[in-house]
């Protein structure tokens, strides 16, 4: 939850370059959006106009957002700073593949005893 006090990082419009900073002010607009004053370490303000085109991110310290900034979700795992796991998405389509062949006869057996009946409905 965005509140005064929440550490964030966020990407001003024209750039690439990530900042990271502290919530000082927030406005709550209609479209479940925020308007955003935040202070950097440097005491340097800025006002984001919406909190989500920024591409803000919530963080608990000023440790995670650093961190993040450095280097991204890598830098994070190798730091202990999230959980997370490896997923190996193409070994998971082979062992999915390899199920649906072992499966296959089973299943057209089933299908074939579970053949719907067609009944003729003489059409007027």
């Amino acid at each position: 939850m965005l509140d005064v006090g929440s550490v964030i990082t966020f990407r001003l419009p024209p750039a690439d370059v990530l900042y990271a900073g502290q919530v000082i002010r927030l406005k709550e607009l209609p479209d479940s959006d925020y308007k955003v004053e935040v202070r950097g370490r440097s005491g340097r303000t800025l006002v984001l106009d919406s909190f989500h085109e920024s591409g803000g991110m919530i963080w608990p310290d000023y440790t995670n957002a650093d961190a993040y900034i450095e280097d991204g979700w890598k830098g994070l795992c190798e730091k202990k700073l999230v959980d997370t796991y490896f997923f190996d998405a193409e070994s998971a389509r082979k062992k999915d593949a390899a199920d649906r062949k072992r499966r296959k006869s089973a299943m057209v057996a089933e299908d074939q005893r579970n053949e719907p009946l067609h009944i003729n409905v003489p059409v007027e």
